[in-house]
């Protein structure tokens, strides 16, 4: 009966996500959980998380999305599901980098590399982490992880589809790093590559 009834609430959580009466969403989701966790029914209560991590980001509150994913991969790390709890970290790296919390956007996203078996998942955390370098100053650090990912003056710059990551806005990086460097020829062959991927 209490399985039946978390998934009634989480169902009623949907509709009003739905309909966008978050805060009814989330009392419904909160509820839910708080049985799926009773239950011990971790599969259940990590979807349930999911969706209270969609309607915290909708309304823009990052510090509630960061706790409901380090929640989600307190689950996943006790069910040892790797590949979940690196996009889990990745997640939390993102959500880190948009609140200007870069040192533990970092740290989030080297844990994600430690699980991640998945060369997607490995090209967007190494983005991700070019990303924190550069908004952070670092900017050593985070031309290295460009260049992890394929992205330098000297690479090809020819149109990739199906690319998990920006291209054109890591060329923008690579091309801001240059300049702060003072390379401009770097930096305007970076810019030329931006323009190929932005046009």
């Amino acid at each position: 009966y209490q399985l039946e009834q978390a998934l009634a609430l989480k169902s009623s959580g949907e509709e009003f996500a739905a309909d966008a009466f978050y805060t009814e969403a989330l009392a419904r989701f909160r509820e839910a959980v708080a049985i799926s966790d009773q239950v011990n029914d971790t599969e259940l209560s990590t979807e349930i998380r999911e969706s209270m991590v969609k309607v915290h980001a909708i309304e823009g509150d990052t510090e509630a999305s960061a706790q409901e994913l380090q929640k989600i991969e307190s689950q996943l790390q006790s069910d040892g599901a790797e590949d979940d709890l690196a996009l889990n970290l990745l997640a939390q790296g993102r959500i880190f980098i948009r609140s200007f919390q870069f040192d533990q956007a970092i740290s989030n996203l080297d844990r994600a590399l430690d699980y991640q078996n998945n060369s997607a998942v490995r090209q967007q955390i190494n983005f991700e982490l070019a990303k924190a370098y550069f908004e952070s100053c670092r900017l050593e650090k985070a031309e290295a992880y460009l260049k992890l990912i394929g992205i330098s003056a000297h690479t090809p710059r020819q149109r990739g589809s199906g690319s998990v990551i920006d291209r054109g806005v890591a060329y923008s990086i690579l091309a801001d790093i240059h300049r702060i460097n003072g390379k401009f020829e770097q930096m305007r062959a970076a810019r030329q590559a931006q323009g190929r991927f932005h046009s």
